[in-house]
């Protein structure tokens, strides 16, 4: 019943705020879906595949607690035998195949995902289809929406520290078949500007472009001025850990991908690739590394906002 979709909605939110994972995208209010629940509705969320291979899914406790401050009791499971008890299954698509289980028609089944469309599985997608009635992914257009991360306002002007720098531009990456030919604007990139790359996956034909291997990926890009935030296509609102990893450690990201940046990031914090040729981006990188005055205009941002990350790497 429509009723029913409140006390759902409510888990999803007691996600947003206990673990700062999603947005609601709905057509009603929480101050609408708290006053038309019933007092302790007690619902169960069963994960029912698993995380990337992972049996345990990081970004959420199996565990129950109350949602969103209320009386309401969200239950949170991975364990199969729970799936005829279960008010709401959610399928990580990346990990499901085109075989389910006979579908309670009061559950509400959630595809899950954190891919774009070009990495979907064709035969896959056409099975999915029709199992599902809601929605859960990055894109904002889903009923529930992913974010690996958001801009926190800082309640007051803050200082701003920028760790030393040593090298220019880095990039790590491990599709290298991605459709939006991001390999090859890199590789054009590299005549124009030195591009450090870690991969154990992927070649390069420009012998300018110089492989390096990192223990903790994290300390490396700390070393460097600009981080290629390159997605493996041109999607919609895909916006990932990507960029997160260039804000977490003090590099500028270098965005490439076919989302509305500004919708995610502030304004002068990082630079769209997508509006520079390779030869563009090269001398423009060159010129902000000996003009330091200009280059740590990338970082006044940080006076007013914080980054936080919803799930671990």
């Amino acid at each position: 019943s429509f009723m029913w979709i409140f006390p759902v909605s409510i888990a999803f939110i007691y996600f947003c705020f206990n673990w700062q994972t999603i947005d609601i995208v709905k057509k009603f209010t929480v101050q609408e879906t708290l006053q038309v629940r019933e007092e302790n509705v007690h619902i169960k969320i069963l994960f029912y595949n698993t995380y990337y291979g992972q049996s345990w899914w990081p970004p959420f406790p199996m565990k129950t607690r109350k949602c969103f401050k209320t009386d309401i009791l969200c239950e949170t499971s991975n364990n199969y035998s729970d799936i005829t008890s279960a008010d709401a299954i959610v399928f990580h698509l990346r990990d499901t195949g085109c075989s389910f289980p006979e579908r309670i028609l009061s559950q509400h089944w959630i595809q899950f995902t954190l891919e774009s469309r070009s990495n979907e599985v064709p035969t896959q997608a056409a099975c999915f289809q029709p199992q599902f009635n809601r929605s859960w992914s990055f894109q904002e257009s889903s009923d529930a929406v992913f974010r690996y991360w958001y801009m926190n306002p800082t309640s007051e002007p803050r200082p701003v520290n920028v760790i030393p720098k040593t090298d220019l531009v880095l990039w790590v990456v491990s599709n290298c078949r991605a459709k939006n030919k991001r390999m090859q604007y890199v590789e054009k990139l590299a005549d124009y500007a030195e591009v450090h790359v870690v991969t154990r996956e992927c070649s390069f034909q420009n012998k300018r472009i110089k492989i390096v291997q990192c223990k903790d990926c994290n300390e490396l890009v700390q070393k460097y001025k600009f981080y290629l935030a390159f997605e493996n296509s041109f999607c919609e609102d895909y916006v990932t850990e990507k960029t997160h990893k260039a804000l977490s450690n003090g590099a500028v990201p270098v965005v490439y991908g076919g989302a509305n940046y500004t919708k995610y990031l502030p304004k002068g914090s990082y630079i769209d690739a997508r509006q520079y040729t390779p030869e563009q981006l090269g001398k423009y990188f060159n010129h902000l590394d000996t003009h330091q005055d200009e280059y740590l205009k990338y970082f006044s941002w940080r006076s007013s906002y914080e980054v936080q990350r919803y799930i671990p790497e």
